[in-house]
């Protein structure tokens, strides 16, 4: 059996993060060097729409013009709208340093936040999980030196669908304690997620350890190192 020890989820968050981090700073970027542009550093052309290219829900405008006697043609426009037919002349605003570099006013902005915020997104879809991970981690700490020990025996093994990698799905470990110290009472505890090397059903009837708070025993960590060839009854 492989402990998960959450490597597993913190691996896919920190992609998510690191990929939110990258999206955030293009589009902040991209915000920022196209909402400089001055429409009054462009120039004014007529230009015919050559061809307007469809890709599912999106649409490419090329079009062809002419500027200080020289042809610019079939050069792809930044904007469309439902009115733009082929062959219609329309006006458009070029740089003159670059004439195939059209102004794109607010869309450059508006495209550059959005694109950031995408990464935002991405961001905290990361970001929220590994803090949330990293304070479990210090909670199991905090079991594990001030909880109190008990052993356990693994009852049934099953796999948790919610979650997937790889196409593959953790398991979980139910584990029944009797607690004797009134009566005998039989309590029953879920560790978390186990991603297994080996048959699942194995480890059923195994002894397992657990910690649990003194005050509360809903808060408690069953120990997934404990069980195994290398761990035995009484540690």
């Amino acid at each position: 059996m492989k402990a998960d020890n959450n490597k597993v989820e913190k691996l896919i968050f920190a992609i998510f993060l690191a990929f939110g981090i990258v999206f955030f700073t293009i589009g902040i970027s991209l915000a920022l060097v196209l909402g400089n542009e001055n429409k009054n550093d462009y120039v004014g052309v007529m230009a015919s729409i050559d061809e307007i290219e469809k890709w599912g829900d999106n649409h490419h405008v090329y079009v062809s013009y002419f500027y200080e006697g020289e042809e610019y043609s079939h050069v792809k426009y930044n904007r469309w709208n439902s009115g733009m037919r082929e062959g219609q002349i329309i006006g458009v605003m070029i740089n003159p340093n670059n004439p195939t570099k059209f102004y794109t006013g607010n869309f450059g902005t508006i495209f550059g936040l959005s694109f950031g915020g995408f990464g935002l997104v991405f961001g905290l879809i990361g970001a929220i999980p590994l803090i949330i991970i990293h304070k479990k981690r210090k909670a199991e700490e905090k079991l594990r030196s001030t909880g109190i020990s008990y052993w356990g025996t693994i009852v049934n093994v099953w796999q948790n669908r919610s979650v997937s990698y790889n196409g593959r799905h953790p398991y979980k470990l139910d584990v029944k304690y009797e607690d004797e110290s009134i009566i005998t009472t039989n309590r029953f505890f879920t560790s978390k997620n186990v991603w297994f090397q080996d048959n699942p059903d194995s480890y059923i009837g195994k002894q397992i350890r657990i910690f649990v708070d003194p005050n509360n025993m809903d808060k408690y960590l069953v120990d997934i190192e404990s069980v195994g060839s290398d761990y035995g009854y009484g540690m």
